[in-house]
């Protein structure tokens, strides 16, 4: 059972730790993601593979019924057992349906690390214009999105910006927004 975290609760830990969320310039360099590659790639056995992908899609029942917070243990099993992407982006997205911003970014990092090293490019400006908006949010539930952090609001605007610039459009009026909002 996950710990729910309240807005305040959230802003506190995501200003401690919001810089294990960005991504690495090179996933090669990030050693979670290569130790995950390495698992992916190595011979696994196809049993082990399909319960993992079995595990997967009962989360995913769950997700589509918008049962959120249920398919979260099951988008987690998935991903020790056989990591893919598919599972840790809807494991980040279970997390943002329930307002969980710093475990949907935490997630997030598995998965855009996965997508980048995989250079499965279709994925991407999805997958920043969500991380972005989870930044955001988190801020904006917190009454914490100010200049005041703007390391934060930083975050939450390259991701914003890399979504707009791989097409986006969307995330180039979310950036907007939020740079309307720090303004003031």
């Amino acid at each position: 059972m996950i710990k729910t975290l309240n807005a305040k609760e959230q802003f506190q830990y995501a200003k401690s730790n919001y810089t294990n969320w960005l991504a690495e310039d090179d996933p090669d360099e990030n050693l979670s993601v290569k130790l995950m590659m390495t698992i992916h790639y190595s011979s696994y056995k196809e049993e082990i593979q399909d319960r993992g992908v079995d595990i997967f899609m009962r989360g995913d029942e769950l997700f589509d019924k918008k049962n959120y917070r249920e398919a979260i243990p099951y988008y987690i099993e998935a991903c020790k057992i056989y990591p893919m992407y598919d599972a840790f982006y809807k494991l980040s997205m279970s997390y943002f349906r329930i307002e969980q911003y710093t475990y949907a970014l935490g997630a997030s990092v598995n998965a855009l690390s996965i997508a980048t090293y995989l250079n499965m490019d279709d994925e991407l400006p999805e997958l920043y214009f969500r991380r972005g908006m989870m930044m955001a949010n988190l801020l904006n539930e917190a009454m914490e999105l100010s200049n005041a952090n703007y390391p934060m609001v930083h975050f939450a605007l390259i991701n914003l910006k890399k979504a707009k610039d791989l097409g986006l459009s969307i995330a180039g009026q979310n950036f907007e927004m939020i740079m309307e909002s720090i303004r003031v």
